[in-house]
């Protein structure tokens, strides 16, 4: 009895101390692969909002279609235009346009069009002329997890110079995690 009782050896506590040391650096390393996974994914997922935007929204969006309280027939126009871009295959969780005042006058999700987020800063600052990126907890009908990659792009319509809108594209956040 006597022998199970004894102080550990200067060997068991540097063998601890070790592992200890090990251990956290370990969680260190994964913590900063991890944020430097997240931060290129989002580089990645703002490339490609800004690809969408200039290349496959700008080109459809007329001044006149930022204006809230369109009817389902032009919506679903303004869809006919957009599913031609394919967007699917790009594994395009959701798309949102917003007008001046922070309405979505678009979404691919038509239960949210008409809703109103003038004070969203990602928003405001999309109309400022800045991209906004951000990691968000959503839930999607599309099986997939409870993240997404979120940015938010200046939309210039008519020729303008300074943005008219905002599009908002989600992206999944799966790709990310498996990295």
């Amino acid at each position: 009895m006597r022998a199970l009782l004894r102080r550990p050896t200067l060997l068991t506590k540097f063998s601890l101390l070790s592992l200890l040391v090990i251990v956290a650096l370990g969680f260190g390393v994964g913590y900063v692969l991890q944020e430097r996974i997240e931060r290129r994914g989002l580089h990645e997922a703002t490339k490609l909002a800004e690809a969408i935007t200039k290349l496959g929204v700008q080109p459809i969006i007329l001044p006149g279609d930022l204006a809230a309280g369109h009817n389902e027939s032009h919506l679903d126009a303004l869809d006919e235009q957009l599913k031609l871009r394919d967007f699917d295959t790009l594994g395009i969780r959701r798309l949102k346009v917003f007008n001046e005042e922070g309405v979505i006058v678009y979404s691919d999700e038509r239960s949210i069009v008409g809703e109103a987020h003038p004070e969203a800063p990602a928003i405001r600052a999309a109309l400022a002329g800045q991209i906004g990126r951000a990691v968000k907890e959503t839930h999607f009908d599309d099986g997939g997890g409870p993240r997404s990659l979120e940015v938010y792009v200046p939309l210039s319509v008519g020729g303008a110079s300074v943005a008219s809108g905002v599009v908002e594209v989600s992206l999944p956040y799966e790709p990310v995690a498996a990295a």
